[in-house]
């Protein structure tokens, strides 16, 4: 809902504190001002929604891309 920086994608790739425990380290590249991708390593429930929301960010639209090794076809 706002555009990402810097912190923002280091706080994400490091672990945050959500749920009584401290999610393990992912991948985050950011693809634009507002837009990132990244690939988890555990999947908690609503995880990436969590993690955002504690670094004060709100998930405005979420897409699955792949699980494990089976791509999803979504156009």
């Amino acid at each position: 809902n706002r555009p990402i920086n810097k912190d923002f994608l280091q706080n994400m790739s490091n672990g945050v504190k959500i749920l009584d425990t401290t999610t393990k380290n992912c991948f985050v590249k950011q693809l634009g001002t507002k837009q990132f991708k990244i690939i988890l390593t555990q999947g908690l429930n609503r995880q990436i929604r969590r993690m955002c929301e504690l670094l004060g960010y709100r998930v405005q639209s979420l897409k699955r891309i792949r699980i494990m090794n089976i791509k999803l076809d979504i156009p």
